[in-house]
């Protein structure tokens, strides 16, 4: 009767700690994905403002915001830049909320050129709007988007 007791006690500890397991492989492709989906609608945003103006206007507050959403992303993307699930639900994401512009043939390649970037790494409100790398790297990301 002990052992049988013993049994059930470790199958049901094995559980607990699967269970946990998957929970936070789920929890981190969903925060993944929607990484992914709001930088894909900033991208949008910043993609629409490109090619109305041919460049990425520093002073206004609308293009700093989506930068700051792009640069998070990356950040994110960043920090998860070894895990192969992040990187997929991160992209797929993109896709589902890329409107068209980011696709399932050009994801990769968004998401590639985003995590190699350099200059998103350390912005924020304060430096941004004087950070002409920022809008460099802003603008080669969506060049890779050319429609």
């Amino acid at each position: 009767m002990k052992r049988l007791r013993m049994i059930m006690m470790s199958i049901a500890a094995l559980a607990l700690v699967s269970c946990s397991a998957v929970q936070k492989t789920v929890s981190s492709d969903n925060a993944a994905s929607l990484s992914g989906q709001q930088c894909a609608t900033a991208t949008n945003a910043l993609y629409k403002a490109y090619k109305t103006a041919g460049k990425i206007d520093l002073s206004s507050t609308t293009n700093v915001s989506n930068i700051l959403v792009v640069a998070t992303a990356y950040n994110q993307l960043k920090a998860n830049k070894g895990d192969a699930s992040y990187r997929k639900a991160f992209t797929k994401g993109a896709v589902a909320a890329g409107t068209g512009l980011i696709t399932a043939a050009n994801a990769e390649t968004f998401t590639n050129t985003l995590l190699n970037s350099t200059g998103l790494g350390n912005i924020n409100t304060t430096n941004i709007k004087n950070n002409v790398q920022t809008a460099g790297t802003i603008i080669t990301l969506l060049n890779t988007l050319k429609q």
